[in-house]
Formats: C-alpha cells, sequence, structure tokens
C-alpha cells in the first residue's frame, strides 16, 4: 500500500501535512497507526522534503484551497450560477485521504454540493457525466446524464475516479 501513500505524497513536495493525516493509516492499508507512522516518517524524512504541522495549519489550507478553486472555475460546473452561491468542494475529502490539491475540486452551488458529499451523484471519471443515485429524487436528477464541461489531466481523472469508487461502493 506504500504506493498509492507515495502518490499522495508526491502531491505535497516542499509543503506540509496536516497532523490529523496520521490518523489515516487504514486508508493506505497499515493495520495500525505506529507501523503507518514508521514508514510516514521514513519517506517524509529520507525522500520528501514534507513536514507535519498542527491541525490549526489546516483552515489556512482550506482557505487557499477555495481561492484557488474560485479562481479556477469562476461559477458552478453544472449550474452556471455565479460564485457567490458556490463552494470549494473536495472530490476526495481530508477524511478519505484528500488533500488541498487544485485538482481536487470543483466548485459547485452549495444546495448541490450537500447531496455531493452525501455522495448522491458523483461525475463518472471516464465520460464525464453525471451519475445520480437511483433512489435520489433531488435537484440533481435533472442533470443524470450531462457531461460536465471541465478539463481533464491525469491528477483530476485520478482523484475523480478515486470518488467515483467510493460512490459505487456506498449504499444508500
Amino acid at each position: 500500500m506504500t504506493e498509492s501513500l507515495e502518490t499522495y505524497l508526491d502531491l505535497y513536495k516542499d509543503k506540509t501535512l496536516p497532523r490529523s493525516f496520521l490518523n489515516k493509516y487504514s486508508i493506505y492499508g497499515y493495520d495500525t497507526q505506529n507501523d503507518f507512522e514508521l514508514v510516514l516518517n521514513f519517506l517524509l524524512y529520507n525522500i520528501y522534503n514534507i513536514s507535519i504541522v498542527e491541525d490549526n495549519n489546516v483552515r489556512t489550507h482550506q482557505t487557499d484551497f477555495s481561492n484557488k478553486i474560485r479562481k479556477k472555475f469562476k461559477s458552478c460546473i453544472i449550474l452556471g450560477s455565479i460564485d457567490e452561491e458556490c463552494e470549494a468542494a473536495h472530490i476526495v475529502e481530508i477524511k478519505n485521504g484528500g488533500d488541498y490539491n487544485i485538482n481536487n475540486g470543483l466548485l459547485l452551488n452549495s444546495g448541490i454540493h450537500k447531496t455531493f458529499d452525501k455522495y448522491r451523484w458523483t461525475i463518472n471519471p471516464s465520460t464525464l457525466m453525471i451519475e445520480v443515485k437511483a433512489n435520489h429524487n433531488g435537484s440533481i436528477k435533472k442533470y443524470e446524464g450531462i457531461k460536465v464541461n471541465i478539463e481533464i489531466n491525469n491528477m483530476l481523472f485520478y482523484y475523480l475516479k478515486q470518488r467515483y469508487d467510493i460512490f459505487i461502493e456506498k449504499i444508500d
């Protein structure tokens, strides 16, 4: 599992990780936090130039992330609504191993963002089409099958694929 951990750490070269990241050991296939910390510390101090910071610095990351996502998209990727009605959404949530990389974000209308966070819908990484859970009848349902107009790159595909896999596995 260190391969996916190393892929994640590649995104953070010369940056910092919040201390709460240490709690994500099971996401990367480690049975104990201690085992995870041993491997992580080796990677951080011997291969990557990354430091761990206290969690109070995380809010700064969130603000920077939000500003970058707003600048990148300017309006909701689905509704086209204006910036004030939109929120930066993590494709892969921080608690699921996500990060503050600009490729891990979308700009969504606040109502649509809430249903996205609840895994009521997602974007298929291969087709870029909106897929909605069969038992969800909210306003996003009318956009099912619509292709979102976003520029795809390898990292965005990586995050969308992670999100899609969780969406498929989640039972309502």
